[in-house]
């Protein structure tokens, strides 16, 4: 995906956003690893897995996203919190024209409407 996004999109900054737990802190790590191999800049925030401040913890991680100059997403989560991360960037324009967006193969078409 890396590759993609600087060869084929010609994009310098990049963006992940994972789920704190080992699955998702790995999957950050790795492509921080190789985005970074090919030069690009890769912002990262990772969010609470604990089902009380979750939905909070996903808002600030967006938020902090959104603030960075990344027209590409790498979304490290499965339901429900990918609902939440939707929602929150498309209030703070993370998710809009022009932003790539890619999700692991675990969320379905169905979890995207």
């Amino acid at each position: 995906i890396c590759s993609f996004w600087k060869h084929e999109l010609g994009l310098s900054t990049v963006a992940v956003i994972y789920q704190q737990d080992p699955y998702g802190r790995a999957y950050e790590e790795v492509a921080k690893t190789e985005c970074q191999s090919l030069g690009l800049e890769i912002v990262s925030s990772g969010f609470s897995d604990d089902d009380s401040i979750r939905e909070a913890s996903i808002r600030s991680a967006v938020r902090s996203l959104s603030n960075s100059s990344a027209k590409a997403v790498l979304a490290v989560t499965f339901p429900p919190s990918l609902d939440l991360i939707v929602n929150a960037a498309l209030q703070t324009g993370l998710l809009s024209a022009g932003t790539s967006w890619v999700f692991p193969d675990s969320v379905t078409a169905a979890e995207l409407d």
